[in-house]
This record gives C-alpha cells, structure tokens and sequence, in this order.
C-alpha cells in the first residue's frame, strides 16, 4: 500500500468520524420536547390539580410517617431530575386519580368520579403495594329533613334569601340551590389509588386536604378499601390432582 492509498483511507476514517459525531450531537427525535419539560410543567399535566407539584399535601403532620414517606418516595419517583429513573408505576399511581375536587358533570347531577381502578391496580406489587379507596362525602344540609319532603322543595337557610329569588336564575348559587334538595339523598363518591401504607386516618387527612373538605365543609361518610393482592392464586396438591 503506498502512501496516498494510507493517507485515503486515513482521510476517509477521520471525515467518517466527523460525520458521525455530528450526527449524533444533532440528532432529533419526535418526543425530544417531553424530554425536555420541566418537573412543573409535567405535575400539571400528571398530578390532580388539587395537588401541589412540590407535594405539599403529602408533608402533613398528621399524616402517619409510613404513609407520609411513601407518597413522597413515589412522588420523587415521577420528578427525578434523571429522566432514567422516572418510573412508570408512580405516574399510574397519581393518574388514577380523579382529575379536580369537583365531579365532573356535577351541575347536571353527576356525584362521582371513579378515578381509574383498573390502572391503579395494575401497578406490580414487585413495585409498590398499592389499593384503591373508595370515598364518600356529604355535603352539609339542614336537619332533619323536613316532612313531606321531595326533591322539588326548596332548601331554605343554606344561602343568602337574595338567591332564592327568581329574578337571580342563571346565577351559579341560585341555581346550585335548586339543586340542593339532591344532597339529602346522594353523596360525592371519589376513588383514589395510594400504597398500602397508609391507613384509613391517612385517607381523611389526604381527602380533607386535598378534596377540599375544609372549604366546603364535606362530611367524610365511609371509606371502603380494596389492596391489590400481592401473590396469585396456586392450587396445592390435593387441589392439582382434583384438577
């Protein structure tokens, strides 16, 4: 091989190399934006909104320290600053959620938000432990109710006497007030989805926080629980050879 042969391909090797690299420094990807989004900007879209991205509602006092230490362990989960270690199921966890304090569709008689069961129990328990609590809530209403009552009746001492007149309709306390006789005889249901260390006194804490029980003055009525089981179903011998 003679030297301008050498020199080709060493030429050759070196513009290859350059290319390469550039190539690689410049390269685009479709989603390079999600990449790129600050851990705000991913809370909004992820986190219930009645749940601060710096996880405010998770740092209660009140909260036991088991409970308290895993939500904010799966919260850092989601917002590790490696993209690398952000895990799939603390995004299921918190996506399964309800999406606002309010039920959507309220204003038209909707009283429930499920959240989503079936993702939160879809979470491998290799990963976290997890059960969906159900959660029901009264709002406040005069007692007892009064006699020969029906859902077309009035309910009186609940608001200013000027919403109770017709001349304010369209007004969203006017007409919530027509509504108000529903509340005797339906609840607010919500589900949300939380690792099995928290207790049933957690889940109180978490809704009067974060469902606004303290600023619509909602009564917690029950709280039913479901833990995802941690191993399947394996039929012993008896029950093999029956098989």
């Amino acid at each position: 091989m003679n030297i301008f042969e050498k020199f080709s391909i060493h030429f050759f090797i070196l513009i290859f190399s350059v290319f390469s690299s550039l190539s690689s420094s410049n390269e685009s990807y479709l989603w390079s934006r999600l990449l790129n989004v600050s851990n705000k900007t991913l809370a909004k879209v992820f986190l219930p909104n009645y749940i601060e991205p710096d996880g405010q509602l998770f740092r209660h006092q009140n909260l036991t320290e088991k409970c308290r230490i895993k939500l904010l362990s799966i919260r850092d989960s989601m917002f590790d600053d490696d993209d690398d270690d952000r895990r799939t199921w603390a995004f299921r966890l918190f996506n399964s959620w309800p999406s606002s304090i309010v039920p959507v569709g309220m204003m038209m008689g909707t009283m429930s938000d499920y959240g989503d069961y079936d993702q939160c129990m879809s979470i491998d328990p290799m990963d976290l432990i997890v059960k969906y609590c159900l959660i029901d809530l009264t709002i406040p209403m005069p007692k007892p109710i009064p006699s020969m009552h029906n859902l077309f009746h009035k309910t009186k001492n609940i608001l200013p006497d000027k919403f109770y007149n017709e001349s304010m309709s369209g007004n969203f306390y006017h007409d919530l007030g027509k509504l108000s006789s529903f509340f005797y005889y339906s609840t607010i249901r919500k589900g949300i989805c939380l690792p099995s260390d928290c207790n049933d006194e957690d889940v109180e804490i978490i809704t009067e926080k974060g469902f606004g029980r303290e600023i619509f003055d909602l009564k917690m009525e029950k709280i039913v629980c479901t833990t995802k089981r941690t191993k399947s179903w394996q039929p012993n011998n008896v029950q093999m050879l029956s098989i």
